[in-house]
């Protein structure tokens, strides 16, 4: 029998009340686990993609997931769904490039140079003078990790002029827009998570890209008109937690396992805890 709306609501917030405190507290370990484990320096080649990526996606997700939990503290609990959904492709990307490292490690890194450039050249447009050192420190990396993000016409005409035996004068600006070219769904079908791609991208979806059916769910009616949004999204509350939870948590892995940090046993018995909470709490009380 399907579900009434109110059933559904009375569903949502059910697992909200049993999962919360847990949830809370798995957060609170993991980010007293990130404190610990930045005390120490992690040595690090600041030139190094992987090395990089690792320790800047999971700070990132830390300062994420304490933005969660504040929203949710103060019931915008739609606007936390939205960060964690941030949180989910942030973690979805670190795994996918780590399963390539070091090429898509570094493609992420070094699409920063291209950034650049393009910063510099928009400056000098504007009539904003840039030194020319800014430049000269930009070329050598250019040359070397530019043509690796040529946009597919450019190397077609690259290929072109080459059996042809003549020159092609590459334009301005070459480069894509991107510094890959894979989108989320086809990264999660790589890692093995395809099947979360939907509850990620369907609900939030609605809020974060202003369409009518997620603002009008939201929406609190009374005889007279709305009053606003409705305080509570119960089915945004448990779920913007356990991403976040578990976006941190398996980025933390990806930086353990990349500087061998010892961290195994502790994220396993972590990740333990959020399989239990997942299985007692969230698969227990479907429909």
């Amino acid at each position: 029998m399907d579900e009434t709306d109110d059933q559904q609501l009375a569903r949502y917030e059910r697992v909200a009340d049993l999962a919360l405190p847990r949830l809370s507290e798995l957060a609170s370990d993991l980010d007293t686990l990130v404190t610990e484990v930045f005390r120490p320096r992690i040595p690090y080649e600041h030139l190094n993609g992987a090395d990089m990526m690792a320790l800047t996606f999971v700070t990132k997700q830390r300062e994420h997931l304490r933005s969660v939990q504040t929203l949710l503290a103060t019931g915008a609990h739609r606007d936390a769904l939205l960060i964690a959904r941030t949180m989910f492709e942030g973690m979805v990307i670190l795994l996918w490039a780590f399963r390539g490292k070091p090429e898509r490690t570094d493609l992420w890194f070094w699409y920063g140079v291209i950034l650049d450039w393009r910063q510099l050249r928009k400056k000098e447009e504007a009539g904003i003078p840039v030194d020319a050192q800014d430049w000269a420190k930009l070329k050598p990396y250019l040359d070397k990790h530019g043509p690796n993000y040529y946009r597919d016409k450019v190397r077609d005409r690259i290929r072109e002029a080459e059996r042809n035996g003549t020159t092609y004068e590459l334009p301005a600006d070459p480069w894509r827009n991107k510094w890959n070219t894979a989108d989320v769904a086809s990264m999660l079908t790589e890692v093995g998570s395809r099947d979360v791609y939907d509850p990620m991208y369907g609900h939030p979806s609605e809020w974060i890209h202003w369409g009518s059916r997620g603002i009008m769910r939201a929406m609190q009616p009374t005889d007279w008109g709305t009053a606003g949004f409705a305080e509570e999204d119960w089915r945004a509350v448990a779920l913007a937690l356990h991403t976040g939870c578990q976006s941190l948590l398996q980025s933390l892995e990806v930086l353990d396992g990349h500087f061998s940090l010892g961290l195994a046993q502790h994220l396993e018995t972590l990740e333990e805890t959020r399989l239990a909470i997942v299985a007692e709490v969230f698969t227990r009380d479907q429909p």
